[in-house]
């Protein structure tokens, strides 16, 4: 009985491994086929970046930075031509590898061409181009958003979006350059870009909105654009003048050590100080502190 199980186990195992070609060809198959067909092999986040990079060579765009959406079969990117920086977008379809162009605009593109809407865009969105068009830098914005959130019988398109951010925002419209901010801030789309993004806080700031005094600060610290930053001292400045106490204390803080510009103690105390005296207990803190040293 026990030499039976033995030779029937002998037999099973002479027929699996009779078989286990069998199982060791079908991918090789299967990739001979997609190779055949000229399909890829590749993930769909390595295929779309890599069309990308062939359709931005072609363009003869610079300085490119990329990033992919969750579902992967879309990419975006930033990218230079000359002088001029470019948002855009490519959508990758089955079968189409060389049929792609990309969807971009250039800041030295004509407003005009972000101001031209696709069948299906509402009376809203027509409204609101015709008044962008006019110079009404608001309208602007708000066509923006809706090309990003894609409302208002449009769809989502990056080089249209920052294109009228970025409008806006040269026109002095403080809300077109928090939004410019915050799409360099968030790499949800547009590749991240700290350094443009804290630009462009600290202009949204400077022409009076508060969320972009407190944004622009956030990022700084956060970042680690950090004490001996030129960039994140700018913002505390900009940020105390317009009554944001996190910003008055750390401008406080980094006039009394010298980071990020002179060193200046008595002024770094006097502006500490003032936080305090309107309730800001870390500046209290750090008088406190700073004050005995």
């Amino acid at each position: 009985m026990v030499e039976v199980k033995q030779d029937g186990v002998r037999v099973v195992a002479m027929r699996v491994s009779r078989q286990w070609w069998i199982w060791l060809a079908i991918p090789v198959l299967y990739l001979g086929v997609r190779m055949l067909e000229g399909g890829s092999c590749a993930s769909p986040e390595v295929q779309v970046l890599d069309v990308m990079n062939e359709q931005i060579t072609r363009a003869g765009l610079t300085e490119v930075a990329l990033n992919t959406s969750k579902n992967q079969n879309r990419g975006y990117f930033v990218a230079s031509r000359g002088e001029a920086r470019c948002w855009g977008h490519l959508e990758l379809e089955e079968g189409a590898r060389e049929a792609q162009s990309l969807d971009y605009l250039c800041t030295n593109d004509q407003l005009a061409d972000a101001l031209t809407l696709p069948p299906g865009a509402d009376s809203r969105s027509h409204q609101r181009a015709e008044s962008c068009g006019d110079g009404n830098m608001d309208d602007c914005v708000g066509l923006g958003l809706s090309f990003m959130k894609a409302q208002n019988g449009l769809k989502m398109n990056p080089g249209a979006f920052m294109r009228l951010f970025y409008e806006a925002c040269e026109g002095k419209n403080a809300n077109g350059c928090w939004q410019l901010a915050l799409q360099y801030t968030t790499p949800t789309l547009i590749p991240q870009d700290v350094s443009r993004a804290l630009n462009r806080y600290t202009e949204g700031c400077e022409l009076g909105l508060l969320t972009s005094c407190q944004d622009g600060l956030t990022l700084g610290i956060r970042s680690g654009d950090s004490v001996q930053s030129k960039s994140l001292r700018a913002h505390a400045v900009a940020a105390c003048q317009h009554r944001v106490l996190d910003g008055c204390n750390t401008l406080g803080v980094m006039q009394i050590h010298g980071q990020g510009g002179p060193l200046e103690r008595e002024q770094g105390i006097e502006v500490l100080k003032r936080a305090c005296d309107q309730g800001f207990v870390a500046s209290c803190e750090n008088l406190e502190t700073e004050g005995n040293r």
